[in-house]
């Protein structure tokens, strides 16, 4: 997922030294999406727990964080693994 702010700046997080893959290598935040979980869902979960940023959705279905509006929009899918 990319976590971009109104100037354009991308959120990256740093990978843990202890990291089996990558280690200390500046990466997006991302996930997997859980079995029965909506894309939605999946994306405010992960951004949660990867850089404790707090996704919250009101009754309307508008999303915001810390009182501002955020909007979510799907770029692109990725996949990786390692053989």
């Amino acid at each position: 997922m990319v976590i971009e702010d109104k100037n354009g700046q991308i959120l990256m997080t740093k990978r843990s030294p202890k990291m089996r893959v990558f280690p200390y290598a500046w990466v997006l935040p991302g996930g997997h999406i859980e079995q029965y979980e909506s894309l939605e869902a999946g994306v405010i979960r992960e951004i949660f727990e990867e850089t404790g940023i707090n996704i919250e959705m009101d009754s309307t279905g508008a999303y915001s964080y810390q009182g501002r509006d955020v909007s979510l929009e799907a770029y692109f899918l990725y996949e990786s693994s390692i053989s």
